[in-house]
């Protein structure tokens, strides 16, 4: 396929998406006040023998949007540039098709990007766009906060394990190989008025409560027994003989979100919303992990690219 081939893939998924102005030199995109990008790179980010070229194509996608869900922001435009090796060709059609059914599924139009070819590894940078009308930062936790969870942790670490190793966890594996953007839970908790502060925990859990109490510049106190696992986790852990609290606190590519909820929020009303409340925003300053023996400070350990 030629360059232009290509192309006509990418106005094909883009046309799909709900965007029909493609082939123009630059997007327009109204009512636009929150951006970010993420890269995704063959051999850092993921390997095509992991699972379906589509299926990293729609990971990609989820990946940016859960920055726009942990500003509490409704996506507006998705931009894809990538860039292959030769070798790559057969990924490339599916993995568009993986990029054109995350878009459709989020209700977000891909309004463009760039091709090119690399001399190495595939490479794509995600630009996603989104509106916020009260963005949702991590500097806003308060004393007496609720320090709450959207849902379980650590399994698609453990789901890429067992994808490795050819073990049969489903939800594990699901987690890992089909992740989904918090979008819909972080606007409507947003349009609630709740939050003070929020993030997800792409890096892990440790990092992302380390970000916002720092940036919120309180002392966060987080009750271990409380922090939400599938049970699936529990069995891979005693099963492969790893630490359980490890896959808890350290653990990369969960999309959960991480949020602050006001004190003035009943937990009853937090729990309707299927949320887990884990701890307390204290006086202070730093995080402390609440254990059967007593109050340990918490270490960031999570997913660096360049701690290999």
């Amino acid at each position: 396929m030629t360059e232009n081939d290509y192309l006509k893939l990418f106005f094909t998924a883009s046309h799909a998406t709900g965007y029909q102005k493609t082939g123009d030199d630059a997007a327009i995109i109204p009512q636009s006040n929150i951006v970010s990008t993420d890269q995704f790179i063959e051999g850092t980010h993921f390997l095509w023998n992991h699972m379906e070229a589509e299926k990293i194509g729609y990971k990609a996608i989820v990946q940016a949007l859960s920055d726009l869900a942990a500003m509490a922001a409704l996506p507006t435009a998705i931009l894809c540039s990538l860039a292959w090796h030769n070798k790559d060709h057969s990924h490339i059609t599916p993995f568009i098709e993986g990029i054109k059914q995350a878009c459709t599924d989020y209700q977000v139009p891909l309004v463009g990007g760039d091709i090119s070819r690399t001399n190495n590894h595939f490479y794509a940078d995600i630009v996603a766009l989104g509106k916020a009308t009260n963005p949702i930062e991590k500097s806003g936790a308060g004393l007496g906060d609720w320090i709450t969870l959207s849902g379980p942790v650590g399994s698609a670490r453990a789901g890429l394990w067992a994808t490795e190793h050819k073990l049969h966890y489903p939800a594990l594996l699901e987690a890992y190989q089909h992740p989904k953007a918090l979008i819909e839970l972080a606007l409507r908790l947003s349009q609630k008025n709740w939050l003070t502060s929020l993030t997800d925990i792409s890096d892990s859990l440790s990092k992302s409560l380390l970000s916002l109490a720092h940036a919120s510049r309180q002392k966060f106190v987080i009750e271990e027994n409380k922090i939400p696992i599938h049970a699936e986790l529990g069995e891979f852990c005693t099963n492969e003989n790893f630490s359980l609290k490890d896959y808890k606190l350290h653990s990369g590519e969960d999309y959960q979100l991480l949020m602050t909820i006001k004190n003035s929020i009943s937990l009853q009303e937090i729990q309707d919303q299927g949320l887990t409340v884990i701890g307390l925003v204290s006086e202070g300053q730093n995080v402390f992990l609440k254990t059967t023996n007593g109050l340990e400070a918490l270490t960031e350990v999570g997913w660096d690219p360049f701690v290999l």
